[in-house]
């Protein structure tokens, strides 16, 4: 028996180190990975994965001109550079573009801005901007149509929003497109209810016969 008993005691004991040695080296990748701050998980740079967007706005709409002085995304996953934490925020897309205008055919390509991988959650237009989590993005800006003499007719007054499908995947760009048609979903608030900046009115004219 005692033969059998000094080998059983020192595989034990080896097992036992071998099994805090793994234990450590693991707790070690962890915590080299993920640190704890006031009970908030930060995510490292290592861990943190990105990507690109890029926001590709398109005028199909006869006699009109989009005047844009800037353009902001809200409501998508960043990276808080002071606190490494990954939390939900706001881009400017573009800014400072002094009122440009862009007409009937015109196309506006943003510059790339880095954003956490993540797909949207879109923002609905049942719900006013400011009360939603849902992505949207906000032109800040005016929608104008020509008259007579080529004379520009403002139709909307200030921040325009919309919403669209996508994601960010790492290490790629992604690129937005909307479309501005009429009745497409470009929204501005109104009354405290959003409606569509672009929508046709329909006349029905009927003559009655003389009596």
């Amino acid at each position: 028996m005692k033969p059998i008993l000094s080998y059983i005691f020192p595989t034990i004991l080896c097992l036992n180190i071998l099994c805090s040695c793994v234990a450590e080296s693991i707790k070690d990748e962890v915590d080299s990975a993920v640190n704890s701050k006031n009970g908030a998980i930060e995510i490292k740079s290592a861990q943190y994965k990105e990507g690109s967007l890029t926001l590709q706005i398109m005028n199909s709409a006869p006699n009109t001109s989009l005047q844009i002085d800037s353009i902001e995304i809200c409501n998508i996953m960043l990276k808080n550079e002071n606190t490494g934490l990954e939390a939900t925020g706001n881009i400017m897309l573009l800014q400072n573009q002094s009122g440009t205008l862009y007409g009937y055919g015109a196309t506006l390509l943003t510059p790339a801005a880095k954003a956490a991988v993540q797909t949207f959650t879109l923002w609905s237009p049942s719900t006013l901007p400011h009360n939603s989590t849902g992505m949207y993005i906000k032109i800040y800006g005016n929608m104008y149509t020509y008259i007579a003499d080529g004379a520009l007719f403002l139709l909307c007054e200030g921040p325009m929003y919309f919403t669209t499908k996508g994601s960010i995947t790492e290490n790629r760009t992604t690129e937005l497109t909307f479309e501005i048609a009429d009745n497409c979903p470009l929204y501005s608030q109104y009354n405290g209810r959003m409606t569509k900046v672009l929508q046709s009115i329909n006349f029905d004219v009927t003559v009655e016969d003389w009596e």
